[in-house]
């Protein structure tokens, strides 16, 4: 598979989704306005993406760079077997150390 799909994917989400991220201390909550909000905690990763295609997995970053045999990515292509389409999902990446 080749990762370009994947990698123009990212690229898309990082300019619609991700630059509109701000950061909010916890002293800055009650000057929010009213309404629905989503936050979450901030952890550092790496943006990056898998594909599922027609049983293959790809698990790339942002630049394009294949991530090599790892936890993940042997349980996502196991996943792959058991999925017939093409499926994309973005977003941020991060591995504890063994451990934790």
């Amino acid at each position: 598979m080749h990762p370009e799909p994947l990698v123009d994917a990212l690229a898309t989400y990082r300019r619609r989704v991700a630059s509109r991220y701000r950061a909010i201390k916890p002293t800055e909550l009650s000057d929010l306005p009213p309404g629905e909000i989503w936050l979450s905690p901030k952890i550092d990763g790496e943006l990056a993406g898998v594909e599922f295609r027609g049983g293959d997995v790809l698990l790339a970053t942002k630049g394009g760079r294949e991530i090599p045999d790892c936890p993940l990515r042997r349980e996502l292509t196991a996943a792959a077997k058991r999925f017939a389409g093409t499926l994309r999902i973005v977003g941020e990446l991060h591995f504890l150390p063994e451990g934790d």
